[in-house]
């Protein structure tokens, strides 16, 4: 086992040469000393974390240890990844209420996936529903719009679907602000600049008023 690299949660390449130096090993024992090897690789050849949680699996074939880590341990999207997607998740400025509400369904929905034991789709469906809640305090801290989370966080909103229709109307609204502050801004320049015209207008009438009086009066 010398020639086994300890594996960490990583990706897919990291995976397949940890795969490759496993299956090396293989060949060079017998059938019967399977389970032996097999115990000595969650003991000794993966990291501490990974070791701590296939320990319980009890595992005894190869084959079985390798789907697991590929499962949980080897994917382009890792569960931790996807844990840290989506408690690190927050509306993009391209993005609707509705729309990162739905990333967030998928990205719990995925996790999920990713750690439930038995794939079915019966499990996956009643763990993603004890872990709804998740979503909805996850959208009502991740909105763009100010005004959004000022409103969310009043009320101890419990329906993802209120909230993402309050987020809406708020967006809306703090739109409509930002447009008649810009138009309120823009008449206050406006009248600056026609208050600066007004007045050099002014010092030109006097000026010209002035020019008159010094020159010599003609009737005289």
């Amino acid at each position: 086992l010398n020639v086994v690299d300890i594996f960490e949660e990583g990706n897919e390449e990291n995976f397949n040469i940890f795969v490759s130096q496993v299956e090396n090993a293989l060949t060079l024992i017998n059938e019967s000393d399977e389970s032996k090897l097999i115990r000595t690789i969650c003991n000794k050849k993966l990291s501490r974390k990974i070791t701590h949680e296939v320990l319980d699996e009890k595992f005894t074939k190869w084959i079985d240890l390798k789907k697991y880590l590929e499962k949980y341990y080897c994917s382009k999207e890792s569960w931790a990844e996807i844990f840290n997607a989506f408690y690190k998740a927050s509306q993009r400025p391209s993005e609707s209420p509705r729309e990162f509400s739905e990333r967030l369904k998928a990205l719990l929905r995925k996790y999920i996936a990713k750690i439930a034991l038995d794939n079915s789709e019966a499990t996956v469906k009643i763990l993603y529903n004890t872990h709804y809640r998740e979503i909805l305090k996850k959208f009502k801290k991740g909105v763009r719009s100010r005004l959004a989370r000022d409103r969310l966080a009043s009320k101890d909103y419990t329906e993802l679907e209120t909230a993402v229709e309050l987020a809406t109307k708020a967006e809306k609204d703090e739109l409509e602000e930002e447009n008649e502050d810009f138009q309120k801004n823009n008449v206050q320049v406006e009248k600056r600049k026609t208050g600066v015209t007004n007045l050099d207008n002014l010092k030109e009438m006097i000026s010209e008023i002035v020019v008159q009086n010094l020159q010599p009066n003609q009737n005289i």
